[in-house]
């Protein structure tokens, strides 16, 4: 999702007492998506590489059962490996983007 922030321009003449907003910058929001843990997955590594060299990467994101894809570039965030006695071994990764998200 985006975001569009404001900023306040509220002054001692704003009509009725109301606070007044000028909009600013737009922003995208972060990312979180629910994978599979594998100790030893190429990808997985590079994606804790990535967050320790805080390295601005292209994502794609693909809508289940479409061809819609989101695309952005983004860092990884967060990375939450969990462990649970007796299910899979899951990890969650938050990717926060700098810049537009699209959709096509």
């Amino acid at each position: 999702s985006t975001r569009l922030n404001t900023a306040d321009a509220t002054h001692m003449e704003s009509p009725d007492g109301w606070m007044e907003k000028i909009a600013t910058l737009l922003e995208a929001a972060e990312v979180q998506l629910d994978m599979n843990f594998l100790p030893g997955d190429t990808t997985q590594s590079l994606l804790r590489s990535d967050q320790t060299n805080r390295t601005l990467r292209n994502f794609q994101v693909t809508v289940p059962g479409s061809s819609k894809v989101f695309a952005f570039a983004a860092f990884v965030g967060e990375i939450s490996p969990a462990f649970p006695h007796d299910n899979k071994m899951a990890q969650s990764l938050t990717l926060t983007p700098s810049g537009p998200i699209t959709f096509s």
